[in-house]
């Protein structure tokens, strides 16, 4: 096998459990979001939607999705930059070798 099929194999290796990642970032903040909505709607069915409770549970529900969703742009953005570099390495390392043949 040579140098650039390996390569090859190892970035799609990498392109996969990228991607297993950043769908399970997805998922998990999609979980996230739906618990503290569900969260939310319990607590105002007790105490009301409109009183000072109310308010303080949408606060704090917006508050817990915008971390999640923070936190996954994170795992998203890191993955992609990852995928990036790797491919940027490679393409170097093969421009390198070919000059070296020449």
């Amino acid at each position: 096998m040579t140098l650039k099929e390996e390569i090859q194999i190892s970035e799609k290796r990498s392109h996969d459990q990228k991607g297993i990642l950043s769908k399970t970032s997805n998922e998990a903040n999609e979980f996230v979001h739906k618990t503290a909505d569900t969260a939310n709607e319990i607590s105002k069915s007790i105490v009301g939607k409109d009183g000072l409770i109310g308010k303080a549970t949408d606060a704090t529900t917006n508050t817990i999705k915008n971390a999640s969703s923070f936190g996954n742009d994170v795992v998203n953005n890191t993955s992609e930059r990852s995928k990036k570099a790797v491919k940027d390495a490679k393409d170097k390392l093969f421009r390198t070798s070919e000059k070296n043949r020449k």
